[in-house]
């Protein structure tokens, strides 16, 4: 069973670069297209917001401490001092919406998130950081939310899904799981399988090692991407365990390129790694931005952060800088951080 989510856990690290667009069925990891970035410009030691359409630099070296992205207007920071968090709203980046600091946090989604303050239970919270339900002191970590569900793991290392209300909708009984993410299935393992299951807990269907390996953690357009253990081929199973076609098949004249990696991130526009430079194409394989990057990511459709040298910027999908901001590290809007989690202590 480790075998299947080591693979599974080489896939986290480009989340971010494997987004879809309105006219699929996918769509982005947050319920809320990024609107902020939070970034570490050039010369400083400190963090600021950019304004992710327009470039504006918003909060310009205001944040001390370890930031979170900024989701629905909303991050925290981790007080690097003391290892306590705050969260902030970005209008306002001085004066805390908590009135006590937590030792541990997760970021929102869908308003809702999970913290813990010292000595006490983790709690679901909403966006004024106020208590909506405190939760059994059986759990002992929760992750943020994802299409209304979040991960818990109790103190018997089982994991189990609340709902934004801090409800136990699936009682812990995995041995390990992943989010519902892009879709309502989501993959876990129980006993010696991995089984898709609905939001509910209700099983899909279920498969193991001899069969498949998972590539893919996470249904995208109702199907799971794996690797059949027979030939070692890509297949994409639906939710009834059937294989099918890929939901984002990447069209013939891309395919015909050898591009060392591509990936749709939405509105048929697709990065691609050729060498070792990224850049961004069509479905015609038109260059919509230049194949000569060191990196480039997705914050929304039409917004990008491209990295050359160690400097980045943000650009529209034609390549032009957004803004004047330059960078030097920035807090991904869309990756999905198996870090972000809430921690009782």
């Amino acid at each position: 069973m480790n075998k299947f989510f080591h693979i599974c856990a080489l896939f986290v690290a480009v989340m971010a670069f494997s987004s879809c667009s309105n006219k699929d069925k996918g769509i982005y990891p947050f319920k809320e297209e990024a609107k902020f970035l939070v970034v570490k410009l050039q010369g400083s030691d400190k963090w600021s917001i950019v304004n992710i359409s327009n470039g504006d630099i918003v909060a310009r070296n205001a944040i001390s401490g370890e930031p979170s992205a900024v989701h629905e207007d909303l991050f925290y920071v981790n007080d690097t001092t003391t290892g306590l968090y705050n969260y902030y709203n970005v209008q306002n980046c001085l004066k805390p919406i908590n009135s006590k600091p937590y030792c541990s946090a997760t970021n929102f989604n869908g308003g809702y998130a999970v913290a813990c303050l010292p000595g006490d239970n983790l709690q679901v919270i909403d966006k004024n950081c106020e208590t909506v339900k405190k939760l059994p002191s059986s759990i002992i970590s929760v992750s943020l939310f994802f299409n209304e569900r979040a991960i818990v793991k109790n103190d018997k290392d089982l994991f189990g899904f609340i709902d934004t209300k801090g409800d136990m909708v699936i009682s812990p009984r995995f041995g390990l799981a992943n989010h519902f993410v892009f879709d309502d299935a989501a993959l876990v393992s129980e006993a010696s399988s991995l089984m898709a299951i609905d939001k509910n807990g209700d099983k899909l269907f279920s498969f193991n090692s001899d069969k498949y390996i998972p590539i893919g953690r996470f249904f995208v357009n109702g199907t799971l991407k794996v690797m059949t253990a027979k030939d070692n081929s890509i297949v994409y199973l639906d939710k009834k365990g059937k294989e099918t076609a890929d939901t984002l098949e990447i069209p013939k004249k891309i395919r015909e390129i050898n591009y060392r990696e591509v990936k749709h991130v939405g509105k048929d526009r697709y990065m691609v790694i050729k060498g070792d430079r990224m850049g961004l194409v069509d479905d015609d394989n038109k260059t919509l931005i230049s194949i000569e990057y060191d990196a480039i990511t997705n914050l929304t459709p039409n917004r990008f952060v491209v990295a050359e040298g160690g400097v980045m910027m943000i650009v529209d999908e034609k390549g032009k800088q957004v803004g004047d901001a330059r960078f030097v590290d920035f807090k991904n809007c869309n990756r999905i951080d198996e870090g972000d989690i809430a921690r009782k202590k």
